[in-house]
């Protein structure tokens, strides 16, 4: 796969299908365009491109607004690459691109492929004021006597409702990962470095790894879940804390506290990923250590017998 981050970049070609979007999370809605990308390629002979971007179009728009992210910019370009389209176009939505219009967008795109098939979903917004639609794509297609091919794609709809982006976060808020993994295909991560915290865990007889939730990241319901923490190419079955609180000390950020089952060693320094499966509990304010420690070892067997249930299904 060929990165390209300036959209001068974009390689003049004979035959291309592209895409255009955010695709926060690759929930199953970017897979299915994403699918019909892969197979347009396929069918008519022709590259395939991915247009999207490092941050979101309200992060300059309008950034009262601004989403969290459900997933990082480095699991965006590992999922496209891994699906084997030909080129990401990898762009910063700038205050420049912001004012570019749908019909000069799409003259640029026409003058740099003979043939061109956009594939994107029904509600694809676009240009200066997000005023180019399917439709604008559609009346321009028609006047270019094949040369420019739409395909709009169908949303996916669960339970009869659209999945989005916007609906996952609000799962995530909730604490729902299991319907939050419906939607993805995959459970909810978070992926940090591995820092020093106060050993109260270990004091417990329950160590963990903390690691901050990124800044730019959505924030999942505080509480006990289980998890499972990937180091390197292992994964562990966890017992994960997430709060913005260290005893009665209120934190400005919101740490993840993950105990590995069958895991001694030391993680400082290291990069690791914390996925998060299920809900357990809401976090309790505890002023007795003793008490704490019996409410952590009931929540361990909670996740002990959830893991029992998924070994026999």
């Amino acid at each position: 796969m060929k990165i390209i981050n300036e959209l001068e970049q974009i390689p003049f070609l004979d035959n291309a299908v592209l895409t255009i979007g955010f695709f926060d999370g690759f929930h199953l809605g970017h897979r299915k365009i994403f699918s019909r990308l892969l197979e347009s390629a396929r069918e008519n002979q022709a590259q395939s491109l991915v247009l999207t971007f490092e941050n979101h179009a309200l992060t300059i728009i309008e950034p009262d607004k601004k989403p969290y992210y459900i997933s990082s910019l480095g699991f965006k370009k590992r999922f496209i690459e891994a699906n084997n389209a030909d080129y990401l176009i990898l762009l910063p939505f700038t205050q420049e691109f912001s004012r570019i219009t749908a019909e000069d967008f799409l003259i640029f795109l026409k003058n740099r492929f003979k043939k061109l098939k956009i594939i994107v979903g029904e509600n694809f917004r676009f240009g200066f004021k997000n005023i180019g639609t399917v439709q604008t794509i559609s009346d321009f297609a028609s006047a270019s006597h094949g040369d420019l091919v739409l395909e709009a794609v169908h949303p996916v709809k669960l339970d009869h409702h659209r999945v989005s982006s916007s609906r996952i976060r609000n799962l995530i808020q909730n604490g729902s990962m299991h319907e939050t993994q419906r939607l993805l295909l995959r459970n909810f991560s978070v992926e940090n470095t591995v820092y020093h915290g106060n050993g109260l865990g270990k004091k417990l007889g329950f160590p963990t790894a903390n690691l901050f939730l990124p800044g730019w990241q959505i924030s999942p319901k505080y509480g006990v879940y289980y998890g499972k923490t990937r180091v390197e190419n292992k994964v562990y079955d966890s017992m994960v804390f997430i709060s913005n609180r260290k005893l009665d000390e209120v934190l400005t950020k919101t740490i993840i506290e993950t105990h590995l089952f069958g895991f001694s060693g030391s993680l400082y320094g290291q990069k690791i990923e914390v996925s998060l499966v299920s809900f357990i509990r809401e976090p309790i304010q505890f002023t007795d250590s003793q008490k704490l420690k019996e409410q952590i070892q009931k929540d361990r067997e909670t996740i002990l017998k959830i893991m029992d249930g998924e070994k026999n299904d």
